[in-house]
Order: structure tokens, then C-alpha cells, then sequence
């Protein structure tokens, strides 16, 4: 099994009532598995399969449902300096993705189209399959992030991301697929 070392950033600000300080930078490293494609591994699953009780879905869910019947897929939208853009796995499909996407009431007709490595339900899957995993240490926040193209889990101090990334780096996860940063705590004044 080929294995590179994926280095990620992370930043903390803190805040302070009377002086503002600089964002504290840390860098996580875990061993990702070069090998490994996009979708899940195909082999037995290790965990049994939930049955859903409760009778919402999340936003999460529907648009992993959406990306799941997008030609090209699609890896979200967002907004950014006055421009939509979205991703795309393959981009010679924008014509198909953005007939899909209007059915399903999102508009993305003049949209900034960018080459992405997942979509949107690829990352669904994996934050699925991690959390799946037993003797996960604490994180204390996670997103699919449409911006990045990749997850993100917050922790609150180097300690619990050098802990986190020693835990991915059992996995053998994907390359690219994730990221670990230090996240901002709210400070009473």
C-alpha cells in the first residue's frame, strides 16, 4: 500500500476584549493511502447498518441525494465574492449538471464551475464510514465543506489534533480528503 504523508493547516483566533491577537497556526499531518479511490472501499462493512427512526432528513442527506443524480458530480455550491460557484468532478458535464440541478430548484446557469476531487455525496459517505469507526478521539465539530471540497473536523487544542490525525492515519483513508484545524472557541466578555 503506497502512503504519502497529506499535510494540513489549522488555525485558531483567539479573542481578547481589549487587544486583539494573531491567529495561532498549527499543522496536522495524517497518512493517507494513496491507493484508495473516492468511494468506499469495497468490503464487508464493520459496522451494522442504522435504521433510520427519526422522520427529517438532514440537509446533508438531501443534497447527498441530489449530488447521487447529478451528472458530473456535483460537490455543492456556495457564495463567494458576489459569485456562485460550485464544483464538479467532471466539468465537461456542466450542461447536464445544471439542467439536474434546476429540477431539484437550485440554480446554477452562470455559475463559476470548478474541477473538484469529490462530490458531494462521496463526502457524505466517507464522514459516514469515520464516524462508523470505534475508538474515534473527540472532535468537537465536522462539515462537509462545499468551499474546500473536503471535511473538516474542528478540535480544540493540538493535543486532540495530533490525537485525530494519528486516528485517520489508521484508517486508510483517501488522500485529499480531509482536514483538521484548530477551531475558534466563543470567549464570554
Amino acid at each position: 500500500m503506497a502512503t504519502r504523508t497529506y499535510w494540513l493547516l489549522g488555525a485558531l483566533t483567539a479573542a481578547a476584549c481589549a487587544e486583539p491577537t494573531a491567529p495561532l497556526e498549527h499543522t496536522f499531518a495524517y497518512v493517507c493511502d494513496s491507493t484508495v479511490g473516492p468511494n468506499l472501499p469495497q468490503r464487508p462493512l464493520l459496522y451494522p447498518q442504522r435504521t433510520r427512526t427519526r422522520t427529517y432528513r438532514t440537509s446533508d442527506e438531501v443534497l447527498a441525494d441530489i449530488a447521487r443524480k447529478v451528472p458530473g458530480g456535483w460537490g455543492g455550491y456556495f457564495f463567494q465574492d458576489g459569485v456562485f460557484v460550485t464544483y464538479l468532478v467532471d466539468t465537461t458535464k456542466v450542461a447536464e449538471a445544471t439542467a439536474a440541478l434546476f429540477d431539484f430548484g437550485i440554480h446554477i446557469r452562470g455559475a463559476q464551475v470548478r474541477q473538484g476531487r469529490w462530490d458531494f455525496a462521496q463526502l457524505y459517505d466517507w464522514k459516514l464510514h469515520i464516524y462508523a469507526q470505534s475508538g474515534a478521539p473527540r472532535f468537537i465539530s465536522t462539515d462537509i465543506d462545499e468551499v474546500r471540497n473536503r471535511l473538516v473536523f474542528g478540535v480544540e487544542d493540538v493535543a486532540a489534533g495530533d490525537s485525530l490525525a494519528t486516528f485517520f492515519s489508521s484508517l486508510a483513508l483517501p488522500c485529499d480528503l480531509l482536514v483538521i484545524e484548530l477551531a475558534a472557541t466563543m470567549v464570554a466578555l
